[in-house]
């Protein structure tokens, strides 16, 4: 009987510290429209799977506008995406597909930071994660880099 006392006090501080959070976060409607904008954001950064190629194209012109050089470029396969439990993502009732995507290109280092920091960021309109990053030295003469990446293009197919 006391450890359900002991218990039941515990799940009572829980829900106090929950309605503390949901208080502070404007109440419950307001954070759950809150998440929905976030979700209609992230939505909306998902193309459908037929822009893939201009999606490709985009991320290559952007390795051009931060005067960056491709030295390598290779795709992986069209995968249904998935989350950390392995189901399937989706993007209202359609599956979510990503496409790796390797990239090995040379530059300098600010360069490189504002190429990650346009694909990930606005300057891509798609959905885009970094998965490997790896930098090393080009051209020591001219303080190159040669930067690979492995990046995932999300999209929204059938």
């Amino acid at each position: 009987l006391e450890s359900r006392r002991g218990r039941l006090v515990s799940l009572r501080q829980q829900i106090e510290q929950a309605d503390a959070m949901l208080i502070q976060a404007g109440g419950d409607i307001e954070w759950l429209g809150r998440q929905r904008e976030v979700l209609d954001e992230l939505e909306r950064r998902i193309p459908p799977s037929r822009e893939m190629p201009a999606l490709l194209d985009r991320l290559l012109e952007e390795v051009s506008v931060n005067s960056l050089t491709v030295i390598d470029v290779s795709q992986g396969n069209l995968e249904p995406a998935v989350d950390a439990k392995g189901s399937p993502i989706l993007v209202g009732n359609a599956p979510c597909l990503a496409l790796p995507v390797t990239l090995t290109i040379a530059g300098g280092f600010r360069q490189a930071v504002d190429f990650l920091d346009q694909i990930t960021g606005s300057g891509l309109p798609a959905m885009v994660t970094i998965k490997n990053v790896q930098m090393g030295i080009h051209d020591s003469l001219t303080a190159t880099l040669q930067i690979s990446l492995r990046v995932v293009l999300y999209v929204v197919g059938a």
